[in-house]
């Protein structure tokens, strides 16, 4: 990735992301920060919320990697209060 040609909305769009599509977004934070330094989470769901309009679907992985196991020693998963562990683009989104 390099950002000398592109801000972060024209480098989803020469990667194929458009309008009316449903995607499930997989991305390292680190990697992206390092090709544009100075872009937070927030501004890269919003762009990437510009791009594929309302009326589509974003999806982001919440694994907590919590999975039951024989002995219980696994917490209970919380929807709204477990923290996801795959990423700070997922536990933003």
């Amino acid at each position: 990735m390099n950002n000398k040609h592109f801000t972060v909305k024209e480098y989803l769009k020469d990667s194929g992301l458009i309008p009316a599509q449903n995607i499930i977004v997989h991305s390292s934070f680190k990697k992206t920060i390092s090709a544009f330094p100075k872009i937070n989470p927030g501004e890269i769901i919003n762009t990437i919320k510009d791009i594929i309009t309302h009326s589509d679907s974003i999806i982001f992985s919440t694994f907590t990697y919590c999975f039951k196991k024989s002995t219980d020693d696994c917490e209970t998963f919380d929807q709204a209060n477990s923290k996801r562990k795959v990423g700070l683009l997922s536990e933003t989104f």
